[in-house]
Parts: structure tokens; C-alpha cells; sequence
């Protein structure tokens, strides 16, 4: 009986040990008024307007994404009567979760003992874009789920298991994959399938896995989602999804053009703290000659043949590696054992853990500084602390040859950074996003549903509406300073302010001001 917890508790413990720390960063932030308000603005006009497949953003058409994250955010404002930020973070770190359970078990049914994978899949989870992904409100980490699952799924097939259920399931996940965020959906798990089919001449499966029955499936499903967006839509929407969204983008992009060696720049941050190694443990075991089985060179085979085509396609952007990442972890875990490089692990666990080893006397110093005056609160030394005290016993649990148990601390003391500087955020939202300054408009407002709101150089201003129920207006600095505005609510920026006289002192005039982050609030009823 102790054996089968302490097995229960090896398996599914980080689970719970990972969402528990993401708890308070749920619970307390704001929006991101970036790509997140914008996101629930969309839902709200979608609502309004009883629309499902064909989506605008401030009247605009917005063909740029699939419908279904769109209807999660509208299915939890119906059900909550408001967006909660708590309700949909739990789908990004749910889908996170997931893909980290499939890849353990995906490795575990290969060649591990239960639980041992897990300092992959915290690798995963402390990976800086993947960690990002799965505290923000963003579709991709739902489309990487599904592409995981795909890929699974298309291995167990590989393997010898081609039931039915197999060969639909397989389909079917790519089109929720396609249906989330797009092309990438169907392009990672097309090249990467027929990449390693081709590598180990198994032409027969190229047709059982890309036959009638996968094409049949996607061209079935896809003629519901596109007969959807013409009844809504019309065919210029239609084609403005069908072509300026996928073909227009991977051609001649007019969307995030960027060179051909864009991710190779990227790659080192965007897989922080482990881009090291990653590339030592790889880059080590490719010229040994240890990467020997199936599995090893499948996820080999899925991140060259994804990172090439990524690389050609004329779009391009870091969160577009993301499939990838899991594939990342996995594969480095995996070849860590057989490998005869010792030095390449020891330097690529070892240089993170020493640089998060100085971020305690290192934050400490940096701190003094009038500029971080917020940022001195105890939450905040207790991050530094955490990250540091752990990344002090990752460096002697490497001195002691126990690599896994290295990397592990090394992740679990990040995580520990997130959750203790989550107390922080409270004080930080009116800096991060718009609830703090819309509340106050709103009080100032006190209920009159007339009040007209409007901005000047506000970043994103105009998806406020998703507190303020109105759009606020945009002005320019003339309309501002010409003395004719009698009565409505002003946002600004303390940026603008301070560098525009003229705005200066327009502000320098008002009565009714308030300060709040980095934006001004002004109530013009005179």
C-alpha cells in the first residue's frame, strides 16, 4: 500500500504542487490589455451580435483566429455574467497540465519508470514562453495540447496499433488543433509525420496515417466551420480567413515578416533557463550517435522538420515555436542517461543555477534603486530567496552526480519565485492593465450610463469597453487642448504627459485628477 501511494504521489503530485503555486497569480491579476482585453472584447461583441464563426473587434472584421477559444471566453461570461480571470486562466493551465501528462506517459509506456520524467516536464512547465503561455490568456497552448496529442496518437499508430478509434482520433485532434489557432495546426503535425515516415522509408504508413480517412475527416469538419463563417460572414470575411490568414502569411507576410534566422535568435530566450541545454545534450548525443530509437527520433524528427518549416514560412513569431517545446524537454531527458558527456549536463544545468544563485544578493542591490520603490515588499525578497536557496542545492545535487534532482530544484525554485511575487501583483495590476483606472472612471461615472469616455495615445484603449460597457473615444491633442470638452472621463498616459507641454499643462489645469499606475484619470464635468 505505501509503495502504490508513494507511486500515486510521484506521478501526480507536481500536478497539484504546480497549479497550487499558480493559484494567487490567478486569483489577483489584471488583464493584459495587449492581446487579453482584446480577446474579451471580441467575445462581448460576439455575444451582442449572436455570432459564432464570424468575430469583430470594434465593428472590424477579425478573421485572425479560430472560433474556439472565442467561445470558451463567451460560454464563462454566460455562465459567470462577467470575465473572470480566474475561469479562463484554468484553461490555459489545464491544456498546459495535459500536454505535460500525455508526454509522461507518452515516455513512461517507452522506456521509463513511472514518475522518473518528471524534471522533463518541469523543465517543460519553467520554460519562459511555455510558463508564459500557460499563466496568459492565449489560445496557443491549447493548439500545442492538441498537437501533442496528434503526435501520440500518430506513434501509437506507427507502433502497430491502427484501430479505428486510432486513425479518427488522429484527424480528428488535428482539426481541434487547426479549429484553435489555425494553419500551424495542421502544418506542424503534416511535416513532422511525413518527415520521420520518409527518414524510416515506411511509405506504406504515409498512406494508412495522410488517407481518405484523415483528408475525409478534415475536409468534413473544415466545410462545417467555413459553411458557418459564409452564412455569418459572407464570403469576404471567408476569404480573408482562407487566404490573407494562411496563404498571404507563409508567401509574403504583411503581418510579422521576419528573416529566415529569426528563431534561431529567438530560441535562446523564449526556452530560458533551458536553451543550454537543451542544445549541449542534443547537439552531444547527435554527433555520439545516441539518438538510436524510435522515439528519440521522432522528437528529433519533429523539432528539425518544424523548426525548417517555421523558418520558411514568411510570419514569423516566438510563440510559434511552442509545439516544439514539449518535444524539447522530452527528447534531452531522454538522452541524458546514455549519454558519455557529463561536462554538457553539469554546464547546462550548472550556468543557470549559478546565475539564479546571484539573483538574491543581485536583487538585493538592484532594489535600492528609486525606480523599483514598488518592488520592496517582502513577497518580493521571498521570490529572490526561494530561487536562490534552491538553485544553491540544484549546484550540490549536481556535485553529487544527481542530475534529475539538479534540475528538478532548479525548476521547483522558479515556480516558488512565481508564487511568492504573485502577492505582488495586487499593487502591480494598475501598472499591468486597465481594471484599476476603468474602476475609477466608472465611480467617477457613479451609474450614468451617458458619461462619455475618451483617450488620448492609450495603448489598446478602445477594448475598455469590456468594463466601461461603452467604447471610449479617441482624441487628438488639438481636440484635448482646445477647451471643448465641458463634460465626459479622460484617460492618459503619465508618458505623454510629462512629454507634450501642451498636454502638461492641460492636466496641470484640471481640478479633478487622479493618478493611478502609469495613467491619468481626468473627470471633465465642469
Amino acid at each position: 500500500m505505501d509503495n502504490r501511494f508513494k507511486d500515486m504521489v510521484n506521478r501526480y503530485g507536481p500536478f497539484a504542487g504546480i497549479f497550487l503555486l499558480m493559484i494567487p497569480l490567478f486569483l489577483m491579476r489584471d488583464f493584459n490589455p495587449v492581446n487579453e482585453l482584446r480577446y474579451l472584447s471580441i467575445a462581448d461583441e460576439a455575444l451582442e451580435l449572436h455570432k459564432f464563426f464570424s468575430f469583430t473587434n470594434q465593428g472590424i472584421p477579425y478573421a485572425d483566429k479560430p472560433p474556439l477559444y472565442f467561445w470558451y471566453i463567451m460560454l464563462c461570461k454566460t455562465l459567470l455574467g462577467k470575465h473572470s480571470i480566474f475561469a479562463l486562466e484554468l484553461l490555459s493551465i489545464f491544456f498546459s497540465l495535459t500536454t505535460i501528462g500525455i508526454l509522461n506517459r507518452w515516455v513512461t509506456r517507452e522506456r521509463a519508470v513511472p514518475g522518473t520524467v518528471w524534471p522533463a516536464g518541469l523543465m517543460l512547465i519553467t520554460s519562459l514562453f511555455y510558463t508564459g503561455t500557460s499563466i496568459m490568456l492565449r489560445m496557443d497552448i491549447v493548439m500545442c495540447m492538441f498537437i501533442v496529442a496528434a503526435l501520440y496518437i500518430f506513434y501509437r499508430i506507427y507502433q502497430g496499433n491502427p484501430s479505428k478509434r486510432n486513425l479518427y482520433l488522429f484527424p480528428l485532434l488535428i482539426f481541434m488543433a487547426l479549429f484553435t489557432k489555425g494553419p500551424m495546426g495542421i502544418l506542424i503535425p503534416l511535416v513532422s509525420t511525413l518527415a520521420f515516415l520518409v527518414v524510416k522509408r515506411n511509405w506504406r504508413l504515409i498512406g494508412v496515417v495522410w488517407g481518405w480517412r484523415t483528408w475525409g475527416v478534415l475536409l468534413a469538419l473544415s466545410l462545417l466551420w467555413f459553411g458557418g463563417v459564409f452564412l455569418e460572414g459572407g464570403p469576404e470575411y471567408l476569404h480573408n480567413l482562407l487566404f490573407n490568414q494562411t496563404v498571404s502569411r507563409a508567401i509574403d507576410s504583411y503581418h510579422h515578416k521576419n528573416p529566415f534566422y529569426y528563431y534561431l535568435v529567438r530560441y535562446w530566450y523564449s526556452v530560458a533557463p533551458w536553451s543550454l541545454l537543451y542544445v549541449l545534450v542534443i547537439g552531444t548525443a547527435i554527433r555520439q550517435g545516441k539518438i538510436r530509437t524510435d522515439l528519440e527520433q521522432f522528437f528529433l524528427t519533429i523539432i528539425t522538420a518544424t523548426l525548417v518549416t517555421l523558418s520558411l514560412i514568411s510570419s514569423k513569431i516566438e510563440i510559434y515555436l511552442l509545439p516544439i517545446f514539449p518535444f524539447l524537454a522530452y527528447l534531452t531527458w531522454m538522452l541524458i542517461p546514455p549519454l558519455n558527456n557529463r561536462k554538457a549536463v553539469n554546464a547546462g544545468v550548472g550556468i543557470p543555477a549559478v546565475v539564479f544563485a546571484l539573483v538574491l544578493p543581485a536583487g538585493c542591490f538592484i532594489l535600492q534603486g528609486s525606480a523599483y520603490e514598488l518592488y520592496r515588499t517582502p513577497w518580493t525578497y521571498l521570490a529572490l530567496l526561494s530561487l536562490s536557496l534552491f538553485a544553491v542545492l540544484a549546484i550540490f545535487a549536481l556535485y553529487k552526480k544527481r542530475q534529475g534532482k539538479s534540475i528538478s530544484l532548479l525548476a521547483w525554485g522558479f515556480l516558488l519565485l512565481i508564487f511568492f511575487f504573485s502577492f505582488n501583483i495586487k499593487q502591480l495590476n494598475s501598472f499591468l492593465g486597465y481594471g484599476e483606472i476603468t474602476k475609477k472612471a466608472l465611480e467617477l461615472a457613479a451609474g450614468d450610463k451617458e458619461v462619455d469616455y475618451y483617450y488620448y495615445k492609450v495603448t489598446r484603449a478602445e477594448n475598455m469597453d469590456v468594463f466601461l460597457g461603452k467604447d471610449p473615444v479617441p482624441l487628438t491633442l488639438e481636440e484635448i487642448t482646445g477647451n471643448n470638452l465641458t463634460s465626459g472621463i479622460l484617460f492618459l498616459t503619465t508618458k505623454h504627459v510629462g512629454r507634450e507641454e501642451a498636454l502638461g499643462a492641460f492636466v496641470e489645469k484640471q481640478e479633478k485628477k487622479y493618478r493611478i499606475g502609469k495613467h491619468w484619470v481626468i473627470d471633465l464635468n465642469r
